[in-house]
């Protein structure tokens, strides 16, 4: 398990925007899609968390944890691609788990979002506490990272949107409360700035604020599959201990009955989802 500090927080907010900035940078407009987009979402994530801490820093038991980080896809009898995350946090220690979904809309070029339904997102977020939709963007765009509150300190050029220095990201994060009152996410956007993905994640999942603690990860994961009419969401996992000799076993444990698992070879090898193997029926 990798070792964080407490302090190292903002810094993992912004290693996270600039991260998925070069990977989409890097990405030709034309293989812009939803699905390519949360892969290499989740891959940054995954990198980022499992950075290797410098070596010459004291552990601390008191001002940090550990972490672990795993990425899959469990389907069922469809093995589609689908773009939308499920972020499963299990605090190791206490034993408790909690699940938050993103539901990933894509910016097309003519500055529409075609897959974004207001009826569809009425339906998630009835059924889904403090869902997220994870705006892929195909340029830039303000966002406010103070949009939900001010716990997490601000460093070099992250700051709030009413400072001088105005942030602009290609990723960006809108409470499904709000974005379900709208016909158009481009309404939603312009009357609330949203907030960067790694001020979100940080924020609000990893520190467990809007995670949903109400029952089994696995039940929550299928109630999406169900309400997604069997699309099933990539899987994060991410597994915290305040312990630094806590040992992990790197085994995803969310699995349906019934699924199989699709390893997520696309974080280190750059092939496109429809090229993922999958794995025998467990």
């Amino acid at each position: 398990m990798n070792w964080l500090r407490n302090g190292s927080l903002e810094r993992i907010a912004a290693d996270l925007n600039d991260a998925y900035e070069r990977e989409r940078n890097a990405t030709e407009d034309v293989d812009l899609n939803e699905d390519l987009l949360s892969y290499k979402l989740v891959r940054t994530i995954r990198d980022v968390l499992t950075r290797p801490p410098d070596p010459h820093e004291e552990i601390d038991p008191e001002n940090g944890f550990s972490l672990a980080v795993q990425a899959y896809k469990a389907t069922g009898r469809l093995e589609q691609t689908h773009g939308d995350i499920a972020i499963v946090v299990t605090d190791v220690d206490h034993h408790v788990t909690g699940c938050g979904f993103y539901e990933a809309k894509a910016e097309f070029h003519n500055g529409t979002y075609p897959s974004y339904k207001m009826r569809q997102i009425r339906r998630l977020e009835s059924k889904t506490p403090r869902l997220a939709v994870v705006i892929y963007e195909r340029d830039s765009k303000p966002v406010n990272d103070n949009l939900f509150d001010d716990s997490l300190p601000y460093w070099g050029g992250y700051k709030p949107l009413n400072n001088n220095h105005q942030t602009l990201s290609h990723c960006r994060v809108l409470p499904a409360t709000w974005v379900r009152q709208f016909s158009r996410l481009d309404t939603a956007t312009a009357l609330m700035p949203p907030c960067s993905f790694g001020h979100h994640f940080v924020t609000r999942y990893l520190l467990g604020r809007d995670l949903d603690f109400s029952r089994p990860p696995t039940e929550t994961i299928d109630r999406w599959v169900r309400l997604t009419k069997r699309a099933p969401p990539i899987v994060l996992e991410i597994f915290i201990s305040r312990n630094p000799d806590t040992i992990y076993e790197n085994k995803p444990t969310l699995l349906l009955p019934g699924s199989t698992l699709m390893s997520l070879d696309f974080i280190e090898k750059e092939r496109p989802p429809h090229e993922l193997p999958v794995s025998r029926s467990i």
